[in-house]
């Protein structure tokens, strides 16, 4: 049972991740209902350092767009807390070009989380979305396509962890992962 319920969940991994996040919630608060009533910003992976958190902390508390009190961090390292969210913002690990063709289910997007106890916390997390964005330069290289490559894409389809851009209303829209 879920104790708590937040307009937004941030995984903190990076500083260039949060600017990414931010600037994500800023964008879909302005265009939709999901304004941020509430942000939980928590911390999952065990290489994200101190420093990181009190950048991320001082971000979020500079955006105007936040009311004051609106904002809560907790460490998961230390605690693990039950949650649900409108929408859930976490680190993706795919590379660019996945962008532009495809979309991935939530049972995919969960296998090959950052950390074991993200997957955890992504396997209970009730959320209406799920938005994936990147935050490394390693992950923006160019995947040549070759034989595996081809194997790799058809494998997916036909095990319904992804689907073509295209074919966008196979999955539904709490079993699908969005990547910006």
């Amino acid at each position: 049972m879920t104790k708590f319920h937040y307009s937004y969940s941030v995984e903190i991994t990076s500083v260039l991740q949060i600017l990414f996040a931010a600037a994500t919630i800023k964008k879909i608060s302005k265009n939709s209902l999901y304004k941020p009533h509430s942000i939980l910003l928590y911390v999952a992976n065990d290489h994200v350092n101190e420093e990181t958190v009190n950048i991320t902390l001082s971000i979020f508390e500079k955006l105007k767009f936040l009311k004051k009190g609106a904002l809560e961090f907790h460490d998961m390292r230390k605690e693990k807390i039950n949650f649900s969210c409108d929408i859930a913002i976490v680190r993706t690990r795919l590379k660019k070009n996945y962008y532009n063709s495809w979309n991935f289910s939530r049972k995919f997007f969960i296998k090959i989380g950052n950390c074991q106890l993200l997957k955890n916390i992504l396997k209970d997390l009730v959320c209406n979305q799920l938005i994936g964005v990147d935050d490394g330069l390693d992950n923006w290289k160019i995947v040549k396509r070759n034989k595996n490559f081809i194997y790799s894409n058809i494998s997916k389809i036909l095990r319904g962890d992804a689907r073509l851009k295209f074919f966008m209303r196979n999955f539904h829209k709490k079993l699908l992962v969005s990547i910006i």
